[in-house]
């Protein structure tokens, strides 16, 4: 169950960058070479490819060079980052946006 659970943190972390990326409208390829990194090792940590990597710490090592590289923290900047880009949290990403209600707060 673990190892699920790790699919599941790594693939949100990697959205979470993705977007803060996107905000910044920084190029991924420049972004690879700006963090000393090939751009397929920035796509598989922004689709939170797990298995690109050779385990899991080796996975969280490369984003933490990537979310240098952007110049946020992944602790709190990157939910910051991500509720202003979407304005609003997502408490429940189970549910597509397109189906939740409009002022619903998740």
């Amino acid at each position: 169950m673990t190892v699920l659970n790790d699919i599941k943190k790594a693939r949100e972390l990697g959205k979470n960058l993705r977007l803060v990326r996107d905000r910044q409208e920084i190029n991924a390829s420049l972004l690879a070479i700006q963090c000393g990194m090939p751009l397929s090792q920035l796509l598989a940590l922004e689709s939170g490819n797990l298995f690109a990597f050779s385990g899991t710490e080796a996975f969280y090592r490369g984003a933490h060079q990537y979310a240098f590289c952007l110049g946020v923290d992944l602790g709190d900047s990157i939910e910051h980052e991500r509720t202003a880009l979407l304005g609003e949290t997502i408490h429940d990403p189970v549910i597509p946006r397109f189906l939740r209600k409009k002022n619903h707060p998740f």
